[in-house]
């Protein structure tokens, strides 16, 4: 299919967008920029990355004064699952 490129990249921007919204509603979290395209670039407190690494994901991290920020990009295979395992281990793990 010809536009299978275009209905890929529609499904994780539109991915990356439910991400912000829980964002949005989660204290101690933060966008650095609004989410554009599949990228969020996520700020929140020290140690959030090797608390989730803990609990099973790979991210790396950039220090900042306040904290540190993590980028998070969304793809074709990503659910909302995902988004919502990501955002109740952000929660659970209080971050």
């Amino acid at each position: 299919n010809g536009d299978l490129w275009l209905s890929n990249a529609q499904h994780a921007n539109k991915m990356v967008q439910v991400l912000a919204k829980a964002v949005e509603m989660t204290s101690g979290l933060s966008m650095l920029h609004p989410a554009e395209a599949n990228i969020l670039h996520l700020r929140g407190p020290r140690g959030m990355a090797l608390r989730l690494n803990a609990a099973g994901y790979q991210f790396k991290s950039q220090d900042v004064p306040d904290g540190e920020i993590l980028r998070i990009v969304t793809s074709h295979q990503t659910q909302k699952e995902d988004i919502d395992q990501l955002v109740h281990n952000l929660h659970r793990l209080q971050i």
